[in-house]
């Protein structure tokens, strides 16, 4: 991409495969989100306005960068959002199958259990609120 844009934008063919680079870096943290994609866009809009405006382009481009990667981090994708409804469904029908009386040999093993998963932790309250 940034190789045969590199004419247009007045620069090297080397200089277009940077730009591209960071163009190619930046796109990839948007995509991912979180810690590491914020880091990346950063780095990518650094890369791109250090190409096209020199220093001062740099940082105006690590500041697009870092704003967008920040929009990003509270904008939930669509794997997020399944993988959250998934693990809440989960844990909901955990905690509904340790909710019955005949069920009371699983919640004495319940600190056990959460200790070991990490899964059950939702669940722990029904120790206190039901005398286990």
């Amino acid at each position: 991409m940034g190789y045969g844009l590199a004419p247009i934008l007045g620069m090297t063919g080397y200089g277009g495969a940077i730009f591209g680079a960071g163009v190619g870096l930046a796109a990839a943290g948007l995509q991912r989100g979180g810690w590491s994609g914020l880091g990346m866009s950063t780095a990518g809009g650094a890369i791109v306005g250090m190409q096209l405006g020199g220093p001062v382009g740099g940082a105006i481009g690590a500041g697009i960068g870092f704003v967008a990667g920040l929009v990003r981090m509270f904008i939930k994708g669509a794997k997020e959002k399944i993988r959250d409804k998934i693990a809440g469904r989960l844990r909901a029908g955990a905690c509904a199958s340790l909710d019955s009386s005949r069920n009371f040999g699983r919640r004495k093993r319940l600190p056990h259990l959460a200790s070991r998963s990490g899964s059950f932790a939702p669940c722990l309250g029904l120790l206190h609120t039901r005398g286990g």
